[in-house]
């Protein structure tokens, strides 16, 4: 952990940003390993899968390094490039 990041300031951080943002963060780290998991399984360059889904090969990079958070449009392109989906899965009670 960076020496300028502590526990303390992680916790005031999430604090300080709202659910929706943090719900968005979390989705992304997960999409993001999806991405490079599913482009490197089909075979695709990122400049494949650029040209493919209409997305910049400089955003697909970034978006897989978690240097950006993807904006629905991309997601959605990526995924009908990928030919993945998004599935919801209601939480049961038991679970929550």
């Amino acid at each position: 952990m960076d020496q300028n990041i502590s526990k303390k300031n992680i916790y005031n951080y999430l604090n300080e940003i709202s659910t929706e943002d943090f719900l968005r963060y979390t989705f992304n780290i997960q999409f993001s390993k999806c991405l490079v998991k599913r482009r490197k399984m089909l075979g695709l360059t990122q400049e494949e899968l650029a040209k493919k889904s209409d997305v910049n090969r400089v955003t697909i990079a970034k978006i897989e390094t978690r240097q950006r958070l993807a904006s629905i449009d991309v997601i959605l392109k990526l995924l009908d490039a990928l030919d993945l989906e998004i599935k919801f899965v209601e939480q049961t009670e038991e679970a929550k």
